[in-house]
């Protein structure tokens, strides 16, 4: 079981980054990168993540906005075998991580994103699916 655990934490952990960290592009595009989409209280942001790191920028796809991340958390996951939909994983964490440094002007938003994902594991036999998700501050 530490080992299902160990690897679980890994794949999430993996999915987080890549999500967040993808080559730097000049011109983001859908399908290049990684896309995810955010909810600002104002409707769908779709984004494509570009850089090195979970601080790294995103652009918006519908206009020339950039995004930096400021702060994460909460944030939650959910693992499940497919077949049965018995869970496998999950954990919930309250921690907020704010970064320094606004800048005089830039308004910070508050944002959910929900990552849904399948993956086969030849290890254990099964296929896993599941979900991660939570807040991202965001600046403009």
């Amino acid at each position: 079981m530490k080992r299902l655990r160990v690897l679980i934490v890994s794949v999430v952990a993996m999915l987080f980054v890549g999500l967040l960290a993808t080559p730097a592009s000049a011109d983001p595009k859908l399908g290049e990168g990684e896309s995810l989409t955010l909810n600002c209280g104002d409707g769908d942001v779709p984004i494509v993540a570009n850089g090195g790191g979970q601080w790294s920028a995103a652009h918006d796809l519908r206009n020339t906005t950039v995004y930096q991340p400021v702060g994460f958390g909460p944030t939650f996951f959910e693992l499940r075998d497919a077949d049965t939909g018995e869970v496998i994983d999950s954990d919930f964490d309250p921690t907020v991580i704010v970064k320094n440094g606004n800048r005089k002007g830039q308004s910070v938003r508050e944002c959910t994103f929900l990552a849904i994902f399948l993956f086969p594991d030849p290890d254990l036999g099964i296929t896993i699916e599941g979900e991660f998700g939570g807040t991202v501050l965001i600046k403009a």
